[in-house]
């Protein structure tokens, strides 16, 4: 068999036929974004002592302030017995279910049907490259429903579709601020790229994990290394590329998305 028709037979039966799964990601989103929909309305409320009346007349949130507070990911954690630690909720909310969406089928596939499909195809290419397709496919389509639910929830409560942050909002609600200028352009590209790459990258490794040992504890693997890249700051630990506070416009000596894309290319190529 081609790989063609190996790549065909995937996105049927372990994309289109899995399609409710993705409906957790709309309501997810949608809870993320009222959220911060209604910590919005609490802040210009309720401003902070030190906020003057002239800093909070006129602001509203823009679809860029939206889409910082859902990718910010978490500050850098200093350990301390003061500072305990705290999970990054929807860091891990958004990468950890493209993770379980994509572990079982390779599994059951090479279990129930696959070893036939391998016969015919005299080798393993085929059936492997289709699988890393296929996996390439179940990322873009995921982040493709998670910008989606974004920008409709904006959009249906008069959100500005504007790429100006606002920074008071940033500040307070995603303790987010930028030591050094970057252009409101590369930020989008960065928030657009590097989750992706990094979903990618992790996703794929869990898969060449998966042939050696069972799925849950790949899977396993793939929650340990996001957890310990909420905990550690380091360029070696894909998940920090995902979190915009962990870069160096944001703090000292931060990440640069460069190294970000080589390193996880290399990883993506090494699974």
């Amino acid at each position: 068999m081609r790989f063609f028709e190996f790549a065909c037979y995937d996105i049927r039966e372990g994309l289109l036929r899995g399609w409710k799964k993705y409906l957790l990601i709309v309501l997810m989103l949608s809870v993320f974004c009222m959220d911060y929909r209604i910590r919005v309305n609490g802040l210009l409320e309720s401003p902070p002592p030190e906020a003057d009346s002239a800093m909070i007349a006129g602001i509203s949130a823009t679809v860029m302030d939206y889409l910082i507070y859902i990718f910010r990911g978490m500050e850098v954690y200093i350990p301390s017995p003061d500072n305990p630690f705290r999970f990054p909720v929807i860091f891990l909310m958004i990468h950890l279910p493209i993770g379980y969406f994509t572990l079982h089928y390779p599994y059951h596939d090479l279990s129930d049907f696959g070893q036939h499909q391998l016969v015919r195809a005299r080798g393993r290419s085929a059936w492997w490259f289709s699988k890393c397709l296929w996996v390439f496919c179940c990322v873009l389509v995921y982040y493709a429903i998670v910008w989606a639910v974004i920008f409709l929830f904006c959009g249906a409560s008069g959100v500005p579709f504007d790429l100006n942050m606002t920074p008071m909002l940033n500040f307070y609600l995603s303790q987010f601020s930028m030591n050094t200028p970057v252009s409101n352009l590369q930020l989008l590209m960065i928030m657009v790229a590097m989750p992706v790459l990094v979903s990618l990258a992790i996703t794929l490794l869990q898969l060449t994990l998966s042939l050696f040992i069972k799925p849950l504890f790949s899977f396993g693997i793939t929650a340990i290394l996001l957890l310990a890249s909420a905990y550690f700051l380091s360029p070696v630990l894909p998940g920090n590329y995902a979190m915009l506070l962990r870069y160096h416009f944001s703090i000292e000596d931060g990440l640069r998305a460069g190294t970000g894309v080589v390193g996880l290319l290399f990883l993506i190529a090494l699974s």
